[in-house]
């Protein structure tokens, strides 16, 4: 997880999970400060200005990521609020250039989800998963490397380098990163097909019960309409102050039937 060593360090107590109300106040917290006053679109008309509802943004995020229960065990809090870090920061915006570069060039998008057993990491909590880049160890074949003996590196581990070598090979030389040496498939990603390999002790293509592809969705589509649709536009006329925002209604009736069709 791309933020969990600086997750781990804030939190009052990184092994037993977060409040709900810990969980709400960190989501505000970072939702707020980057939008609050944040003037969208410009304008002729020094009176004229448009900015971000904030708190309607916050209300956005908290419904989409907020456990069924605020009851729920301290941990699962923990859970969703990496999650959520995770899919904002680092995976949204891959996603978003897979898309891109997909139309017009083979792409191959892949989620390293292998962790070590000893050694590195795995001193941390269950919920730190693998940190953001920990895959170039295995990519440049570090499970090798003599002058790294002060790691304990076992057969798995060298097994998962064997097969990451032979795709950046693959790919280098082919332009597809399972042309030769491996047995198994990697489809290239697609704007309606989202292919994703999934790397850890074994590769295998995503699905529905292994990826979210609803979380990337809401953060490249549909979450930026949520941010124009909650703009206020504040016009001063002889000391009269006017907001506008007539889409929000419908924007958030949207949201309601998407979560719905999440969790059903």
């Amino acid at each position: 997880m791309e933020d969990a060593l600086k997750i781990h360090a804030n939190i009052p107590d990184p092994k037993t999970g977060i409040s709900y109300d810990l969980f709400k106040e960190l989501i505000e917290a970072e939702i707020l400060s980057k939008h609050a006053g944040e003037e969208i679109g410009e304008s002729d008309d020094l009176n004229h200005t448009c900015v971000a509802n904030a708190n309607h943004l916050v209300d956005t995020v908290l419904f989409y990521y907020t456990p069924y229960s605020s009851l729920v065990e301290p941990e699962v809090n923990l859970k969703k609020y990496v999650e959520y870090t995770t899919e904002k920061k680092y995976g949204a915006g891959i996603y978003k250039q897979a898309r891109f570069v997909s139309k017009s060039s083979n792409t191959y998008v892949y989620r390293f989800d292998y962790k070590p057993k000893k050694g590195l990491i795995t001193d941390l909590p269950e919920w730190v998963s693998v940190p953001h880049g920990f895959e170039l160890l295995f990519f440049l074949g570090m499970p090798y490397w003599p002058s790294l003996s002060q790691f304990v590196w076992n057969g798995a581990d060298r097994k998962v380098a064997d097969t990451a070598m032979t795709l950046l090979t693959n790919f280098v030389r082919y332009g597809n990163p399972v042309q030769t040496g491996v047995n198994f498939k990697w489809d290239p990603f697609k704007d309606k097909v989202s292919n994703i390999m999934i790397i850890d002790r074994n590769f295998n293509m995503s699905d529905p019960s292994t990826f979210d592809y609803k979380a990337f969705t809401f953060w490249i589509d549909y979450y930026p309409k949520v941010i124009e649709a909650t703009k206020c536009c504040n016009i001063t006329q002889n000391g009269l102050r006017i907001y506008s925002n007539p889409t929000l209604t419908g924007i958030l009736a949207a949201l309601t039937v998407m979560q719905y069709n999440l969790i059903s």
